[in-house]
């Protein structure tokens, strides 16, 4: 495809370019008339004049716009009679043109046209003042067109403001913008020694401005142009940092001159171009690799074409103009989806056996397309040579491939930020922890709360990035005990690889690349199945990430499986995640151990301090003989415990223990019972001290 750009010249841009054979050439000096001004003065001065007077016209025509087809056309036509509409007498066809090539430039100047068209009752400034009275305001070109006139004409200061009033009424354009597009101009004329020459930054803004300059509707909005390439739109992010806007602009400016632009020109000519589109461009909303719009998802393919996929309920469709705008950052292309796949046949490159393991996989997968929703975060687990890492790539490839894949997670909240800026899909490789900071940034980033990095270089500013992400994450067993991360997960254990099942691995990409278009199309199909019955789909129970069971329960018939089949297995993962995660807390295996022991009390109702006091005495007692002691993080004070208590509720509550916290009273009393032996009557239950020394009595008794 070429890469040539066929932009036409229009407003003040083609008074400072002249025609070269196939591209334009700037002009040794900008012209102190436009075009068009110069073709209505030429109506007022009748072409039967003497020989000088009419040579003179010839040459003020080549010193202002130079010897090219447009001047020599408009001197034919004021020679021969055909600007004024009656035939001229005195100069014949071939006259015309030989005389024409015999004139020099430099002999007179617009002046000369200017004087001449005057005597001939031309009155410039009460036509301009009339063509902006009755300007509709339907053409930027047209009014670009008056306002150099108006910087080249002499209106008086009324007359000057009362165009302008009328252009910002009939165009929009605050009065502030024009000014400035005056004084622009009459710097173009008055400065450079008084030459009118033009600059390469001004005919670089110029060639941008032909571009839809506009800005994303986020808090700190992003600046962008958007190029029309007739079988698709291109939108570039305006920035001197972007190389291929860079690019693109000064590829522009040779097209145009046959001459290269500076490096400061580009900038100089960027800097503008994002002005405009700050302070005058329309707000559009920015996708990355995913959009919804009404009740259609869209899915860019980040090709060369734009070419963007539509999912709706009544199927999916490749779309070259899709109607949203999506934003290219570190993403790869996507294949062109194919019908006839099915998401059985993931089990050939990714190790899931179990049927269950494999429903949630899919549905994870086609949640991915539906923007707007919380997202889970998928951890695949499993024990070394189940290839977790292989699985994570494959599953970053079918949705988001982008040119570094397979890398760790972010090390601070500062590295996940560029990590989202730039790819749709959050991959973390290899886990073997995860910070408690880094666990609630991910748990934002995965429903939308946002995150935020602070600038280098700058006095204390944020960038924020409010966005949502899928996430998944993989390792051998990826520790934590961080309720709120795990009630947005969705596990699945991939099964170790027999020897005599085991691959070369670029034998295996090669396989999954030919499979890809095919495996992309079955998970279309379930968007495409849960888009048309999501509404129909009733929970019994509401889970945590309720909108992500409902659409993944949607698209199981997609794949030949029951709703209900994946909904119970969400549900009963998400109840044994946290019931594991809750014994792998110290202090809630603790409480457990303590409240269901047999011939105790069942219960507890009283302070965090006389809980705290309990727990430690029963910890040093219980564990002793195991030579096991009280971990680092164990509370120390009572607000901890109660903290590290309400973090971990859900956890606690699938081990069967029951909580709540009584806030009628100061200071706040803890609730804790046995959940098999029933919720006792709290009324006469307060722990007393005797209770609390009987409590600490019996337990010592047990050494």
């Amino acid at each position: 495809m070429s890469t040539a750009v066929d932009i036409p010249l229009s407003g003040t841009l083609a008074d400072y370019l002249v025609a070269d054979g196939e591209r334009y050439r700037l002009q040794d000096e900008g012209p102190a008339w436009p075009i068009e001004k110069t073709r209505r003065a030429l109506r007022c001065i009748d072409p039967d004049v003497e020989y000088e007077e009419w040579r003179n016209v010839g040459s003020a025509l080549l010193t202002e716009f130079g010897r090219t087809d447009e001047s020599h056309s408009l001197f034919t036509e004021w020679s021969s009679g055909m600007l004024r509409g009656k035939p001229a007498q005195k100069y014949k066809a071939h006259e015309i043109e030989r005389h024409w090539e015999s004139f020099q430039p430099g002999h007179s100047t617009i002046g000369t046209i200017d004087h001449l068209a005057r005597e001939g009752g031309w009155n410039p400034d009460a036509e301009l003042m009339e063509r902006v009275r009755t300007f509709s305001g339907d053409s930027p070109a047209e009014r670009d067109q008056l306002i150099a006139e108006i910087a080249t004409g002499a209106l008086s200061k009324v007359e000057e403001e009362e165009c302008l009033d009328r252009l910002k009424q009939v165009s929009g354009i605050g009065k502030t913008v024009l000014r400035d597009q005056l004084k622009s101009l009459r710097a173009r004329r008055q400065g450079n020694g008084g030459n009118g020459r033009v600059s390469q930054a001004d005919i670089l803004v110029e060639l941008g401005q032909m571009a839809e300059l506009w800005k994303s509707n986020d808090p700190r909005p992003r600046l962008f142009a958007t190029v029309d390439r007739g079988e698709y739109f291109q939108h570039f992010h305006l920035s001197t940092k972007n190389a291929t806007y860079t690019n693109y602009l000064a590829h522009l400016f040779h097209q145009k001159t046959g001459k290269a632009a500076s490096k400061e020109a580009v900038t100089q000519a960027v800097a503008v171009l994002a002005g405009r589109a700050q302070e005058l461009g329309e707000s559009h909303p920015v996708w990355l690799r995913v959009a919804r719009l009404d009740n259609r998802l869209y899915l860019d393919l980040a090709d060369a074409k734009g070419t963007a996929i539509e999912v709706s309920a009544d199927g999916w469709r490749p779309v070259s103009r899709p109607p949203v705008r999506f934003m290219r950052a570190a993403g790869k292309p996507l294949p062109m989806p194919q019908h006839g796949g099915g998401v059985r046949e993931l089990r050939r490159f990714i190790n899931v056996r179990q049927e269950t393991e494999l429903m949630k996989l899919a549905a994870f997968a086609a949640a991915t397309f539906r923007p707007g929703f919380a997202y889970p975060i998928l951890i695949l687990t499993g024990e070394q040579g189940t290839a977790k890492s292989t699985a994570t790539n494959m599953l970053k490839s079918l949705i988001d491939p982008s040119i570094a894949q397979g890398r760790g997670l972010p090390k601070s909240e500062d590295d996940l930020v560029i990590t989202a800026y730039n790819n749709y899909l959050v991959t973390g490789d290899n886990i073997s922890g995860i910070s408690a900071e880094m666990s609630d940034a991910i748990c934002r980033l995965s429903t939308g709360g946002g995150i935020a990095k602070r600038e280098l270089y700058s006095d204390g500013d944020e960038f924020a990035l409010e966005a949502q992400r899928p996430v998944i994450l993989n390792g051998i067993n990826i520790p934590t005990s961080r309720q709120d991360l795990l009630d947005r997960a969705i596990p699945v254990n991939l099964e170790p690889i027999q020897d005599t099942s085991r691959q070369y691995e670029r034998l295996l990409w090669r396989e999954f690349e030919k499979r890809r278009p095919y495996l992309l199309g079955a998970l279309l199909d379930g968007a495409s199945v849960a888009l048309a019955t999501v509404d129909d789909i009733q929970l019994e129970r509401i889970p945590r990430m309720a909108d992500f069971a409902q659409w993944g329960a949607a698209a199981m018939p997609a794949w030949g499986w029951e709703p209900e089949s994946f909904l119970k297995a969400y549900i009963d993962t998400r109840e044994q995640t946290i019931a594991d995660a809750g014994r792998s807390d110290a202090v809630l295996t603790a409480i457990l151990e303590w409240i269901s022991r047999p011939n105790g009390l069942s219960k507890y109702y009283g302070t965090a301090t006389e809980l705290l006091a309990i727990l430690e005495t029963w910890v040093d007692i219980e564990h002793k003989p195991r030579n096991w002691t009280r971990e680092v993080a164990w509370p120390t004070m009572a607000n901890q415990l109660t903290r590290r208590i309400r973090s971990g509720a859900a956890g606690l509550r699938a081990l069967g223990v029951g909580f709540e916290e009584d806030g009628r009273t100061a200071p706040r009393l803890l609730k804790l019972w046995w959940q098999q032996a029933g919720k006792p009557e709290w009324s006469n239950s307060k722990l007393t001290p005797e209770l609390m020394k009987a409590l600490l009595e019996d337990a010592r008794e047990r050494m």
